[in-house]
C-alpha cells in the first residue's frame, strides 16, 4: 500500500513538474531529471514513509546493540 502511495505521489509530482516546463521544452535533460528525482524523494521522506524508514531503522538498531551485548554477555 504505501509503494502504490508513493507511486502515485512521484508520478503527480512529475507531471505537475513537466506541465510546468511549458510547451516549449518537450524533454528534460538528465541533470534536470536527476534533480526533479531528488527532490520528489525527498518530499516523500519528510512524510509518513520517512516516519516508517526513521523507525523500522531504529527497531534494527535496537536489535543489533542488543545482539552484540547479549554475544559478549554484557546484558
Amino acid at each position: 500500500m504505501d509503494r502504490d502511495l508513493l507511486e502515485t505521489s512521484v508520478t503527480e509530482t512529475a507531471l505537475e513538474a513537466l506541465d510546468a516546463l511549458g510547451s516549449d521544452e518537450s524533454f528534460l535533460d538528465e541533470h534536470a531529471l536527476r534533480e526533479l528525482v531528488s527532490e520528489i524523494v525527498r518530499e516523500e521522506l519528510q512524510g509518513a514513509l520517512g516516519e516508517r524508514i526513521t523507525r523500522n531503522v531504529r527497531k534494527l538498531v535496537r536489535r543489533e546493540i542488543h545482539r552484540a551485548l547479549s554475544a559478549q554477555n554484557l546484558l
